[in-house]
């Protein structure tokens, strides 16, 4: 991901890895497709880094706040949401690179 300002990411989101230490990624954009959120997240603020795709899972409860995050990995997902995302950011001036 190619980003021309520092200010361009919407929110940060701290989360545990597998090793159960706290780990904070940068969300640049979120969409919606069929009925789910998806973020484009990456774990550093560096020009250029790599970016994963997360998907929101809500709480049984209902509330926001105890949602759970997953990463996406089924290819032809991520394929759509490439576009998607890429769709998205053209708008602000950020190049996604597959």
């Amino acid at each position: 991901m190619d980003r021309e300002n520092d200010e361009i990411y919407i929110g940060e989101v701290e989360l545990l890895d597998e090793d159960g230490q706290e780990a904070t990624l940068y969300i640049f954009e979120e969409a919606t497709l069929a009925g789910k959120k998806y973020y484009l997240a990456t774990e550093s603020e560096e020009e250029e880094c790599e970016a994963i795709v997360l998907e929101e899972h809500p709480a049984e409860d209902g509330n926001e706040e105890d949602c759970w995050y997953s990463v996406v990995e089924d290819e032809t997902l991520l394929d759509v949401l490439f576009d998607l995302f890429a769709e998205l950011l053209s708008e602000s001036g950020i190049e996604l690179e597959k």
